[in-house]
C-alpha cells in the first residue's frame, strides 16, 4: 500500500517537472521570434559611388547575400505609377554579427542609383536575437526610380563590410528585369504610352496639327457623296469627321468604335463645289477627351477636264459601269457553276456524318493559338479533299453545335464517325489537362483562323470518350492521335491518348488519309483535279512548318 503511494506522488512531480520546461521552452521560441521580427531595415539614397569600406580589408568574417527577388509594384494604387520592389534574405550564421548595412545599387539606362540600408537594432549589437530562424527577409520599394516602358533594370545587393576583391562576387547576388511594355494594363495610362497614342503630331506653321498620310486614309467623291476610309486606333472610343470649307461646316458624322484597331468607313451627302473642300477627322481616346488632336486632309474631286464635251464623260462613265458589271457577273456565274460542279461530283458536305458510302472523320483539337488552329484547319481541308473521305470539325458545325451543345454534338458524330483524329500541337508546349488548354506564349503572326470558343470544351470531352472506351478495342481503334511535330514523346501527351494509334505530320502525311478509311475503301481519288490535293498537302506542310518557326524548332 505504501510503495503505490510513492510511485504515485513521483508520477505528479515528474509530469510537473515536464510541464515547466515545455512551457519555458515556448517562451524562449516566442521571445525569440518576435525580436528577431522586430529588426526594422531604412534605406537612404547615397551619392556615393562605392562604400566607404570597399578599398578596406574586413576585419571580420563577411557575410554573403542568401538570395534576391526584384518586382514592379504600384505606387499608391496607381497602374502607372509602378516602382521596383527590393527584397532579400540574409543567412543567420556566425557572420551575421559583422554586418553593419547593406548596399543597393540599381542600374538603368545611362544613370545608377545607390542605396545604403541601415538595420535597427543593428546586427553588431547585443540586441539581437535570431534564435532558431534560418533566414531574415527584408524589403526597400524605390519610390525616386522612373519606370519607363520596356526599359531594363538590373539591381545588385551585398552585405557591408564587403568581402575581398577576388571573391566578392560570391558575396553579392544580382537580378535583371524588363518594364511591362504600352500593351500591358498597367503602364497604359503611362506619360510615354499615352504620347505614343498621339504619335502623328508634327509642328506646322507654330501649332500641333496631324497630317492626312500619316493615317493613311483613303478619301473618295462619287457623285453626290465622299466616301472616307480609314484604320482605327488602340483605346479609341469614337471619331468625329466633318467637311468643311475654311471655317464653315458643311456635314459632319459620327463614327463610334469597340477599341480594337479596325477599318472604319463613312460617307458624308455633298453635291456642291470642290474648291478648297478639307476633311477633318477627331479621335476621342479617354485620356484627352475632347482636346485630342485632328487630321485635316484635303479633297482632291479629280473633276474632268472642261475642254472635254459635257457628253463625253458620262458616256466613258456608262461603258465602264457596263464592262465592270458584266465581268462581276461573268465571274459570280463561273463561280456558282464551278461549285455546283464539285458538289455534285463529289457530295461534298459539311452537314455532319451521315453521309452515305463515304467515310466518316471527326477533328478534334485543343485550344492553343491562331497558327496551331491554322494547321488543323489545313489538315480537315487535306482530308475532305479526297473524294471517299467526309470531315466534320466544329468550325464547320457551329449551328449544330450550337444547338445540340458540346456533348450531345460529339456523341453523335464519334457514333456516326469511322474514325475520330486527335490532333495535338508540337511537344514543347505544356498542356494543362484540366482545362484542355494549352500555355504558352502567343506569337504575333497572322494567319486565316482564330481559336474557337468551342475547342477546350470539346477537346476534354473527347478525352473523357477515349478513357471511356479504353476496355472496348473496337471503340477504342477510332481514334488516331496525330502529331504535328517530329517528336511525338508519349510522355508530353495526356494520359488517356497514350494507348491510340499516333502519326506524326507532316512525315506520315500520305499515310493519314489511309488510315482514315474503312474496309473494302480506297481513298486515292480527289474530289476534283489532281492539284486540289498537292496543294491542300502543300499547305500541310505550310502550317508545320510554321509552328515549328514559332516554337524554334528544326527538322
Amino acid at each position: 500500500m505504501w510503495l503505490f503511494v510513492d510511485s504515485h506522488v513521483l508520477s505528479m512531480e515528474l509530469l510537473r517537472s515536464i510541464r515547466s520546461v515545455f512551457c519555458l521552452c515556448l517562451l524562449h521560441l516566442a521571445v525569440t521570434d518576435t525580436t528577431a521580427l522586430n529588426i526594422v531595415v531604412t534605406c537612404t539614397k547615397t551619392n556615393d559611388l562605392n562604400p566607404d569600406t570597399w578599398w578596406t580589408p574586413p576585419k571580420s568574417n563577411p557575410s554573403p547575400l542568401h538570395d534576391l527577388k526584384v518586382q514592379f509594384t504600384s505606387l499608391n494604387g496607381a497602374p502607372a505609377s509602378l516602382a521596383l520592389n527590393i527584397t532579400w534574405a540574409i543567412n543567420i550564421d556566425s557572420s551575421i554579427h559583422s554586418i553593419n548595412s547593406t548596399w543597393i545599387e540599381v542600374d538603368m539606362i545611362q544613370i545608377q542609383l545607390r542605396y545604403r540600408c541601415e538595420y535597427q537594432p543593428p546586427f553588431t549589437s547585443k540586441q539581437v536575437h535570431t534564435g532558431d530562424l534560418e533566414q531574415l527577409w527584408f524589403s526597400f520599394t524605390t519610390t525616386d526610380v522612373n519606370i519607363e516602358p520596356s526599359d531594363s533594370y538590373q539591381v545588385d545587393v551585398y552585405n557591408l563590410p564587403p568581402a575581398p576583391p577576388n571573391v566578392r562576387h560570391q558575396y553579392s547576388k544580382q537580378a535583371e528585369i524588363e518594364a511591362p511594355g504600352c500593351d500591358d494594363e498597367r503602364m497604359r495610362d503611362h506619360p510615354t504610352c499615352l504620347k505614343e497614342k498621339q504619335d502623328l503630331v508634327t509642328p506646322k506653321n507654330g501649332m500641333r496639327q496631324l497630317h492626312c498620310e500619316h493615317w493613311d486614309i483613303s478619301i473618295v467623291r462619287i457623285k453626290d457623296e465622299i466616301q472616307v476610309s480609314f484604320d482605327s486606333h488602340l483605346n479609341t472610343e469614337k471619331y468625329e469627321i466633318r467637311l468643311r470649307r475654311g471655317t464653315h461646316i458643311l456635314n459632319f458624322t459620327e463614327v463610334m468604335v469597340r477599341g480594337e484597331i479596325e477599318t472604319l468607313t463613312a460617307t458624308l451627302k455633298y453635291s456642291g463645289p470642290c474648291k478648297n473642300l478639307t476633311l477633318w477627322i477627331t479621335p476621342f481616346f479617354e485620356h484627352c477627351g475632347v482636346t485630342c488632336k485632328s487630321v485635316c486632309c484635303n479633297i482632291d474631286c479629280q473633276v474632268p477636264s472642261t475642254a472635254a464635251p459635257a457628253e463625253e464623260p458620262k458616256e466613258y462613265e456608262t461603258s465602264v459601269l457596263l464592262i465592270s458589271t458584266g465581268c462581276a457577273v461573268a465571274i459570280i456565274l463561273l463561280f456558282i457553276c464551278q461549285f455546283w460542279r464539285l458538289r455534285m461530283r463529289s457530295g461534298y458536305s459539311r452537314r455532319g456524318l451521315d453521309s452515305a458510302g463515304s467515310v466518316g472523320v471527326l477533328v478534334v483539337y485543343p485550344a492553343v493559338d491562331s497558327v496551331f488552329q491554322n494547321a488543323v484547319m489545313a489538315i480537315a481541308d487535306f482530308l475532305q479533299s479526297h473524294r471517299e473521305l467526309n470531315v466534320v470539325i466544329d468550325l464547320w458545325q457551329r449551328g449544330s453545335l450550337a444547338e445540340q451543345g458540346p456533348l450531345r454534338w460529339l456523341n453523335s458524330q464519334v457514333g456516326c464517325a469511322e474514325k475520330v483524329l486527335i490532333v495535338l500541337p508540337p511537344q514543347n508546349n505544356e498542356l494543362n489537362t484540366d482545362t484542355a488548354c494549352l500555355k504558352l506564349n502567343m506569337a504575333s503572326v497572322v494567319t486565316d483562323y482564330t481559336v474557337p470558343a468551342s475547342a477546350c470544351e470539346l477537346f476534354s470531352l473527347a478525352l473523357n470518350l477515349v478513357a471511356s472506351c479504353a476496355h472496348d478495342p473496337q471503340q477504342h481503334h477510332k481514334f488516331l492521335v496525330v502529331h504535328l511535330d517530329h517528336g511525338g514523346h508519349r510522355s508530353t501527351m495526356p494520359v488517356e491518348l497514350r494507348g491510340c494509334k499516333a502519326l506524326i505530320l507532316p512525315r506520315d502525311l500520305e499515310k493519314l488519309h489511309q488510315l482514315s478509311s474503312r474496309q473494302g475503301v480506297t481513298i486515292s481519288s480527289c474530289r476534283s483535279e489532281s492539284y486540289r490535293c498537292k496543294e491542300t498537302a502543300r499547305r500541310v506542310r505550310d502550317a508545320v512548318q510554321q509552328l515549328d518557326k514559332r516554337n524554334g524548332l528544326s527538322h
